[in-house]
């Protein structure tokens, strides 16, 4: 299971909600990827379509979080999924630097490695506190 969890939406101080775009962007590229890989098509990504992905037995479900570009609501619904007994096996986001520090510092507690797309800050290459953050 992948947890996604990215802004779809940007909440502002007097909680309107707009679409955040290059979310939505990480988010449609992350799913029809995870879809390519079920379904073995290799019309984008040729490898994907090899004989050894045929052989492959992994099947990869996901489900969508929205951060709302917030620090705290990733690391509320991971904690809420871990209470309910459905974490994700591995997590692509949060995008920002805030919310990928807090959320891989939770998500490290839980064994879940974290795949942020967009996190560049050199204080994450310090794997005795982010090992699980790539």
């Amino acid at each position: 299971h992948v947890g996604v969890y990215l802004p779809l939406t940007e909440e502002l101080y007097n909680g309107t909600r707009l679409p955040y775009r290059q979310g939505r962007e990480v988010v449609v590229a992350t799913v029809v990827g995870l879809i390519h890989a079920n379904e073995r098509y290799g019309g984008i990504v040729p490898e994907l379509g090899s004989s050894f992905m045929s052989k492959c037995p992994l099947e990869f479900e996901y489900s969508i979080h929205d951060t709302r570009l917030h620090i705290e609501y990733p690391v509320i619904e991971l904690v809420n999924a871990e209470k309910n007994d459905r974490h994700p096996d591995a997590v692509i986001g949060p995008l920002l630097t805030d919310s990928a520090r807090t959320f891989s510092l939770v998500a490290r507690s839980y064994g879940i490695p974290v795949v942020s797309p967009s996190v560049s800050s050199s204080e994450f290459n310090d794997k005795h506190i982010f090992p699980n953050l790539v």
